[in-house]
């Protein structure tokens, strides 16, 4: 029983703290408010500058507008660099390495090789993409 009266004597305790603390918190952001508001009266570069923000809301407003009207759709040219990106990948990024570590004839043999895989790899999802009815072994 004392033990639970202890710990509800620290928990009003701890309350009260914080209901002070919030209270601070308030009073500590409306002084900054009104120096704020003040201020702006007695700076005529704050109105520029507030016109310029107002500015910069309706641009960004009106990028999202944009953005929405684009949601899930890509233009052309965003398609093929996309596409492109996707088959170099990581493994072009390597090439040099394998070069160095395999020889000028392994890393040609390497590069040769990437190449037909690539290739091959784009003329199957092109023919999945289309709904092609070949079997994909046939070439």
């Amino acid at each position: 029983l004392k033990k639970q009266s202890n710990y509800l004597i620290s928990l009003a305790e701890t309350q009260r703290k914080q209901t002070k603390k919030a209270k601070e918190a308030r009073e500590y952001r409306a002084k900054i408010l009104k120096q704020q508001q003040n201020s702006a009266h007695l700076s005529p570069a704050f109105h520029e500058e507030n016109k310029s923000l107002k500015q910069l809301k309706n641009q960004k407003a009106d990028e999202e507008k944009v953005r929405k009207d684009m949601d899930g759709k890509t233009t052309t040219v965003q398609c093929i660099f996309n596409l492109s990106n996707i088959l170099m990948g990581v493994g072009l990024l390597t090439l040099p390495y394998t070069c160095k570590i395999a020889g000028t004839f392994g890393g040609i043999v390497a590069i040769v090789s990437l190449a037909f895989i690539t290739w091959r790899t784009s003329i199957m999802v092109g023919r999945e993409l289309n709904g092609d009815p070949r079997p994909l072994s046939y070439f």
